[in-house]
Formats: C-alpha cells, sequence, structure tokens
C-alpha cells in the first residue's frame, strides 16, 4: 500500500489569513487537497486541539486537557501511532503533545513542539533541530 497523508496545521490561523497575505504554497495546497476549519468547543486551548485532530475524540476521551501534558497522557490512539501500528513510517514536527517522543516501530522521526520539557526527540540526533 502506497498510502501518504501530510496535515499542514497552523495554530491560530484560519484561511482568510492565507488570502489576505498571498501565501502562494498554501494555496497551492489548498487548492490540491483537502482541507477545512477546525470547529471546536470551549476551551480552545492548542494541546487539547491538536490531540483532538489527531485522534479523533472528544477531550473527554483523548484525556488532554490543558498545557502541562506528556505524549503518554493521551488515552485514544492518534493517527501516527495507527500508521505506526499498520507499517507505514511516520515523520512528526512539532505537533504538540508528542513529548517525550516514542519510538516509532516502522522508522521515521518525532521533533516534539513548544511544549517540550526537554529537547529530547526520537531519534536523538535530531534535537540539534528542536534547540
Amino acid at each position: 500500500m502506497d498510502a501518504r497523508l501530510l496535515v499542514v496545521g497552523i495554530d491560530g490561523a484560519h484561511w482568510d489569513l492565507v488570502e489576505r497575505f498571498h501565501m502562494p504554497t498554501l494555496m497551492s495546497l489548498r487548492q490540491n487537497s483537502i482541507y477545512g476549519s477546525l470547529q471546536a468547543d470551549e476551551p480552545l486551548f492548542s494541546p487539547l486541539l491538536w490531540t483532538t485532530i489527531a485522534s479523533g475524540k472528544r477531550p473527554d476521551e483523548h484525556g488532554i486537557r490543558g498545557f502541562r501534558t506528556q505524549s503518554t497522557d493521551a488515552q485514544s490512539a492518534r493517527f501516527w501511532e495507527i500508521a505506526d501500528a499498520n507499517g507505514m513510517s511516520v515523520g512528526l514536527y512539532k505537533w504538540l503533545v508528542t513529548w517525550p517522543p516514542v519510538p516509532f516501530q516502522s522508522g521515521g522521526f518525532v521533533v516534539p513542539a513548544w511544549l517540550a520539557s526537554t529537547p529530547e526527540t526520537w531519534p536523538e540526533n535530531l534535537s540539534v533541530v528542536k534547540e
């Protein structure tokens, strides 16, 4: 199977900004892919929202409710965990609630986002990217 998925998210942005500030690369992605705007309930905490996107579950199911969270706090599988379990290679760059990074069985990488307590990455040689 040759499945590929690219998820691009810009925290706090809206498509109006892409159009107003003429961002051709994002416009090209929009024209050649599936896109949407997030519809969410309060509170609009980034870790909660990004985990909702990744798991397809509401906060009461995935368990992430605030900023002081770790990757192991998630109670629902996220899309990268499902992909890895099915033998697909996964790369995560600065996705929230991915610290500490958990190695994938099928290869790939994890560079956690700004909530990470340390510059730890997987594999370790990517920590220079995080720092």
